[in-house]
């Protein structure tokens, strides 16, 4: 039965998802509001606002279950294994739901650790296909599965993605269309499957366009280096050096590019991004993608664009020695 004073409690005006975790954290619910709200936490009817007395009454363990949930989305930024302490804390409030699991998810991924995160999502689409909705767990899930090698499924989480992206700051939706990109051209890449209509990676190519037609991108030139390489991939070696020489005057940085799907890319985007400074250092960082192991893809590609590098090396002048003053 339920007691007289939990029923009191009960009758009381809703308590939202937002005024649970604002008892404990206000500032880390407001975070939370738009980023990690669980179905299981959200009101039914298209006019609710907050979590009805009914449900209250039926699951009693959903308010405090939807502040840990809040506050683990929101802590993710900040402090992820405090945002896995809240994660874990919902799971066992009110064990086998999916939000739980996101929230796990995310937050293992942010410590570094994509197998365990990928055993949380996972675990989470189990109890609900649809548990995996939001843009930016979206996006934790196509990170894990690249991180991973699953490409394939990257690729897919990433097209749910891209429609979404909006959603996301500037900076993110720009990072998360170069992550589509590289997704989708390791995906590709190992697939057997004849090309599309339009040719090799034009969707990868389609993910970049959009982030250099994008006037406030802060990833524009990254972008472009990229597509100079989807462009050498697809055959066109002459529009590929065009393209890298001017990333390369809009000083191009991809010192950390953890958008790549593999190392091998990351030490080609290096490669191009160095061909028209130094070509020297651009043949040594080709040397590095063709030494990847697995064997990188593309290799002819590679080593044509090496071989180009080392000629245009051996035939630059060479500096006339010093001599001393009077002689």
């Amino acid at each position: 039965m339920v007691s007289v004073a939990l029923l009191i409690g009960l009758l009381l005006p809703g308590v939202g998802f937002h005024d649970q975790a604002r008892e404990a954290r206000a500032s880390l619910a407001a975070q939370a509001a738009a980023t990690g709200r669980p179905k299981e936490c959200s009101p039914r009817g298209r006019r609710a606002k907050k979590v009805t007395v009914w449900q209250k009454v039926r699951f009693p363990k959903l308010v405090p279950y939807c502040a840990h949930v809040a506050r683990s989305h929101a802590l993710l930024a900040s402090d992820a294994k405090a945002a896995l302490a809240e994660a874990e804390a919902a799971s066992k409030e009110w064990p086998g739901r999916p939000g739980s699991e996101v929230a796990k998810g995310r937050a293992l991924l942010a410590l570094g650790k994509p197998e365990e995160a990928l055993q949380a999502f996972e675990a989470a689409k189990k109890l609900d296909e649809g548990a995996i909705e939001e843009p930016k767990a979206i996006r934790d899930f196509g990170r894990a599965l690249t991180l991973r090698g699953r490409f394939t499924e990257a690729a897919a989480a990433y097209r749910v993605l891209v429609p979404r992206a909006g959603l996301l700051g500037a900076n993110d939706r720009a990072t998360t269309l170069l992550e589509a990109a590289f997704a989708s051209m390791a995906d590709e890449a190992g697939s057997d499957a004849k090309p599309g209509p339009e040719g090799r990676f034009s969707e990868a190519l389609a993910f970049l366009t959009e982030v250099r037609e994008s006037e406030t991108s802060p990833l524009r030139a990254e972008a472009l280096l990229a597509m100079a390489l989807v462009q050498d991939r697809r055959g066109d070696a002459a529009k590929a050096t065009s393209m890298s020489a001017e990333a390369s005057k809009q000083s191009v940085d991809v010192s950390s590019s953890p958008w790549v799907a593999t190392k091998a890319d990351a030490d080609a985007l290096r490669a191009l991004a160095l061909e028209s400074r130094d070509p020297s250092a651009a043949a040594e960082a080709w040397a590095q993608y063709l030494a990847a192991s697995p064997p990188a893809a593309f290799a002819a590609a590679a080593r044509a664009r090496q071989t180009e590098l080392k000629k245009r090396g051996a035939a630059q002048p060479k500096q006339p020695k010093k001599t001393k003053a009077g002689r």
